[in-house]
C-alpha cells in the first residue's frame, strides 16, 4: 500500500510495509519516498519529514543544479572534465586550454581525454590497488554506452573514458568496484561486503552515479 502527498512544498510518496522505523529516500530526479510502518499515521510521517526537511531542500537543491549543468552536457554546450563544466568547442585544436575543451570531432574526445586525464586516474587506481591489497592484469580505456566499466575473467580491468568527466569521488569508486571483480566475478553479498570495506561510501556514490548515466551514452 502507499499514498503520494505534499508536505511544506515537498511531494513524497508513502510505501508502507513490515517494518520498525520510517526512513526517507531521495533520487537524482528529487522523488522523495519515504518507507513507514503499516498503519503509522500521516501526522507522524510528516513530523518526520519536518525533522528532515532542511536536509532534503538542501540535498533537492543541489539535484536541481546538477540537472541544470547536465542540460548543458545533454545539448553539447560544456563537456565535464572531473566533475565541472568547460565548454565544447567543436574547431580542430584537440586540446584543452584550462577553460575549454577544443576537439576537432566527436571522435576526437576520446583521444584527448585519455592522454591529458588518464594518466593521472591511473597512477589514483594504482595506487589504491596497492593499499587495499586487490590487483588487475591490466588497466585500459575504451568507450562504452551503458557501462562505467568492466573486468574481465583474467582481471583485466577496461574503465570508460567518459569516467573522466565525473567527479572523483565517482572515478574512484569505479575503480574500487571493478577491482574488487577481480576476486568475485559477481554482485554476490560477498562482493558487496569486500567493495564496502574497502570503499565505505559505495552505497552512495553507486545512488550518485546514475545521474550520470546520460552522460555515458553521449560523444
Amino acid at each position: 500500500m502507499s499514498y503520494s502527498a505534499t508536505f511544506d512544498g515537498i511531494t513524497y510518496t508513502v510505501v508502507f510495509s513490515r517494518r520498525s522505523s520510517i526512513g526517507v529516500s531521495l533520487s537524482p530526479t528529487n522523488q522523495v519516498v519515504v518507507r513507514a510502518p503499516s498503519g503509522i499515521p500521516r501526522a507522524k510521517i510528516e513530523l518526520f519529514l519536518a525533522d528532515k526537511r532542511e536536509w532534503l531542500r538542501r540535498h533537492m537543491a543541489a539535484n536541481s543544479a546538477a540537472a541544470d549543468m547536465l542540460g548543458e552536457v545533454l545539448s553539447y554546450k560544456k563537456i565535464l572534465i572531473g566533475g565541472s563544466p568547460f565548454g565544447l568547442v567543436f574547431d580542430g585544436g584537440d586540446a584543452f586550454d584550462g577553460t575549454a575543451v577544443h576537439a576537432s570531432d566527436m571522435r576526437a574526445l576520446k583521444k584527448l581525454y585519455i592522454e591529458n586525464f588518464g594518466p593521472s586516474f591511473i597512477k589514483r587506481v594504482r595506487a589504491f590497488s596497492a593499499a587495499c591489497g586487490l590487483s588487475a592484469e591490466s588497466l585500459s580505456f575504451k568507450s562504452y554506452r551503458r557501462l562505467w566499466g568492466c573486468c574481465d575473467g583474467r582481471n583485466n580491468i577496461t574503465f570508460n573514458y567518459k569516467l573522466l568527466m565525473l567527479p572523483k569521488v565517482l572515478q574512484d569508486y569505479v575503480a574500487a568496484h571493478e577491482l574488487c571483480h577481480t576476486v568475485f566475478h559477481d554482485h554476490s553479498p560477498s562482493f558487496h561486503r569486500l567493495l564496502k570495506s574497502v570503499f565505505p561510501q559505495s552505497s552512495e556514490c553507486a545512488k550518485q552515479l546514475k545521474s550520470y548515466a546520460a552522460v555515458a551514452r553521449l560523444y
